[in-house]
């Protein structure tokens, strides 16, 4: 990865980060100390989710793959009690399906509950 792209991933976390309202003095994050780390753990969210996607629609699910590994990994870096807990490979499918129920969870709720127009 070049360095602009390095720079525009670390920019979007520093964004998500301020979104989280997250205080700088319980951050144990390094963005450019843990890239390497985070696009491994990225590759392997690629690979749980393409061994899942029999359930979903092929083509769509793979189109988008990056941006869903890229939006999961990040999710977990930033609410990972540190760096070992974040690259702790026998947790991930278990933290991977917690995201997916939070997500099916939002989805049912919004469907029972429309926000009126």
């Amino acid at each position: 990865m070049n360095a602009t792209a390095n720079m525009s991933t670390t920019s979007r976390d520093n964004e998500y980060e301020e979104r989280l309202n997250i205080p700088k003095s319980q951050i144990w994050h390094d963005m450019e100390k843990h890239a390497s780390q985070r696009r491994k753990v990225r590759h392997k969210i690629m690979l749980l989710l393409l061994q899942k996607q029999s359930r979903m629609q092929k083509n769509h699910f793979i189109s988008n793959l990056t941006s869903i590994a890229v939006n999961i990994e990040r999710h977990l870096y930033f609410n990972a009690p540190s760096m070992v807990a974040y690259t702790d490979e026998s947790t991930l499918n278990e933290r991977l399906m917690d995201i997916a129920q939070c997500v099916v969870g939002y989805f049912n709720a919004a469907r029972a509950n429309p926000a009126s127009k």
